[in-house]
């Protein structure tokens, strides 16, 4: 069996969880309890209903990020810092977070 990716919120340790016999089978971080494949899931998106280890490992590993969001460092980067420190320069905090945001997916490496 394949094994699992860390949980893509916190890279905690997931976890085949459930049997196919009783209910499904599904994947749940052992960490913030993110999970994918359990039954209220599978109510909305039939398609998470697993029917094997092997199928919710595929489906957990090959989750990506919608195009709507973006991943940022687990420790502010300097750039990052700068932006908030530049705080009041902004109408709002939706406006810093924003200039937070763009600072990070610039790339710069820096903790």
């Amino acid at each position: 069996m394949t094994d699992l990716l860390p949980c893509p919120f916190c890279t905690g340790t997931a976890q085949v969880c459930g049997e196919a016999d009783y209910g499904g089978v599904y994947v749940a971080c052992l960490t913030c309890s993110c999970a994918l494949g359990e039954i209220w899931d599978r109510d909305a998106m039939p398609e998470h209903a697993f029917k094997s280890g092997a199928e919710a490992i595929a489906a957990w590993n090959s989750r990506t990020v919608p195009d709507t969001h973006v991943l940022l460092p687990k420790e502010p980067s300097q750039a990052m810092c700068d932006a908030f420190n530049r705080g009041r320069e902004y109408l709002t905090w939706g406006d810093c977070y924003r200039a937070m945001i763009e600072a990070a997916s610039q790339g710069s490496g820096d903790k």
